[in-house]
């Protein structure tokens, strides 16, 4: 899924960046840290541009609930897909019903993914 991919490319950079950043850091001046009306902090670069704006604590806990909602629904969308593509139920009401919930699981899938996503961006 998008999730996952996105998950281990992540931390491949993660660890490409850290790398990089700490050679930066190391040569360079460090970045003056300003904390904004909002109560988020914001590193900024020395022309004064915002660099990196940090995740709020509700957005935080969001993001980490996210982490842990999506892989869940993924696993029960596999569930369902494996009853309906493998042993498919006899009664049409139990296949309805099972693909119904199905297209709920991708749609929610699809925008939790968004959102984590969104999120990951500015963590």
């Amino acid at each position: 899924s998008v999730y996952y991919d996105h998950k281990k490319d992540q931390e491949a950079a993660d660890q490409a960046s850290l790398k990089t950043e700490t050679a930066k850091i190391s040569a360079s001046s460090s970045a003056p840290i300003s904390l904004s009306p909002s109560g988020t902090n914001n590193i900024t670069n020395n022309n004064g541009s915002k660099s990196i704006s940090k995740l709020s604590y509700k957005e935080k806990r969001e993001y980490e609930q996210l982490e842990q909602k999506i892989p869940e629904m993924e696993a029960e969308k596999e569930k369902i897909e494996k009853i309906l593509y493998g042993d498919p139920p006899n009664g049409y009401s139990e296949v309805q019903k099972l693909s119904e919930r199905l297209a709920e699981l991708t749609t929610a899938i699809d925008t939790s993914t968004e959102r984590w996503m969104s999120l990951a961006e500015r963590v």
